[in-house]
C-alpha cells in the first residue's frame, strides 16, 4: 500500500469512527421521549403469528387483529384465535381485512374473497358475485344505507349494499 492510499484509508476509518461516536453519543445523551409506552406481543405471547393484516376494535373493547392465521380477539392480557376449524362461516383463515360497525357489528374479508359480517357472537356470511372468488378483498369502508365498499386486488373496487 503507498502512503496516499494510507493515508486516504486512515482518514476514511478516522472519519467513520467520529460519526459512529457521535451518533452513539446522540442516542445516549438524548433519547427521544414521546410520553407514550410502547409494548408489544408476539408469537410468545399468543399470537399466532407475528404479521398483522388488519386490526380494528369493537365497541365491547376487544381488539380484533387478521392475519394469515386467522381471526384473533384480543383482550389486552389473552389472544383467542378464531380459524375455520372453529369458525368455518369465515371460509378462510387469511384475513385481511377488518371494520367494525358503530353498532358493534365486525366485517371480516379474506384472501379469497369472502366476506363475513359478526353480529353478537354469529358469524354470517354475506353473499357476494361470483367474480370475487379467490380475489383478495384488501379494505372496507362503510356505505350509506348499510352498504360497504370493498378494495380488492384483482377486481377493482366494489360495492355490497343491504
Amino acid at each position: 500500500m503507498n502512503a496516499g492510499t494510507a493515508t486516504k484509508c486512515c482518514l476514511c476509518l478516522t472519519v467513520a469512527a467520529m460519526l459512529a461516536a457521535r451518533w452513539t453519543a446522540r442516542g445516549a445523551s438524548a433519547p427521544l421521549d414521546t410520553g407514550f409506552k410502547v409494548q408489544s406481543w408476539d408469537t410468545e405471547d399468543g399470537l399466532p403469528e407475528a404479521a398483522i393484516n388488519a386490526l380494528a376494535r369493537t365497541p365491547d373493547g376487544y381488539l380484533w387483529l387478521g392475519t394469515s392465521a386467522g381471526l384473533v380477539r384480543f383482550d389486552g392480557v389473552r389472544f383467542v384465535t378464531l380459524t375455520t376449524s372453529l369458525a368455518p362461516e369465515l371460509g378462510d383463515d387469511r384475513i385481511s381485512s377488518l371494520l367494525t360497525e358503530t353498532n358493534g357489528g365486525l366485517w371480516i374479508g379474506t384472501q379469497n374473497g369472502t366476506l363475513v359480517r359478526r353480529q353478537g357472537a354469529a358469524f354470517v356470511p354475506v353473499s357476494l358475485d361470483p367474480r370475487l372468488r379467490g380475489v383478495s378483498i384488501n379494505s372496507m369502508e362503510p356505505a350509506r344505507e348499510g352498504g360497504l365498499w370493498l378494495a380488492t386486488t384483482g377486481w377493482g373496487l366494489g360495492g355490497v349494499n343491504k
